[in-house]
């Protein structure tokens, strides 16, 4: 049994978290493989921050979720997999954007951190999420998405 489409769908300004998030970490480098390392690297601080309140497989769940629906609009991401195990977060994701169009990587990276951080927002309220985002990347302000830093620091 699958889950409502509603899953898939994340607010405009959750999406311009994502896009900032993945900005700040791909630095000068948003080719596709640039893309990828970004979001690794974000995987992996995000998993720092969060592990201690939602547990390792609370992680994995959110993440295997997050890529589930995001997959079916971005077919690259379908060989890839959740692995914290291996010393990274998704296996196979820099394989999947060879050759692909960076337009189309960023969009999809974008829109799988997105539905990630829309997840967390439901599973420990929106404003726990966007504090915890804020906690693992403090330089980089949530105001345009309805919070103050002040606010995302608490």
């Amino acid at each position: 049994m699958g889950f409502p489409d509603e899953m898939k769908r994340y607010s405009p300004e959750i999406y311009d978290v994502a896009r900032r998030l993945l900005a700040y970490e791909a630095g000068g480098h948003p080719d596709p493989a640039g893309m990828a390392d970004a979001m690794e690297r974000i995987c992996q601080r995000m998993y720092q921050q969060l592990v201690k309140r939602v547990g390792s497989t609370g992680y994995s769940v959110l993440v295997a979720r997050a890529l589930h629906v995001t997959k079916d609009e971005f077919l690259f991401l379908d060989s890839v997999e959740v692995e914290l195990q291996s010393g990274s977060c998704l296996k196979g994701l820099r394989e999947g954007v060879q050759e692909l169009d960076s337009t189309e990587v960023g969009q999809g990276i974008a829109s799988l951190l997105a539905n990630f951080i829309s997840l967390l927002s439901r599973f420990v309220g929106p404003d726990l999420a966007l504090s915890q985002v804020h906690r693992a990347y403090p330089e980089i302000p949530l105001d345009e998405a309805g919070h103050s830093s002040e606010e995302a620091k608490e």
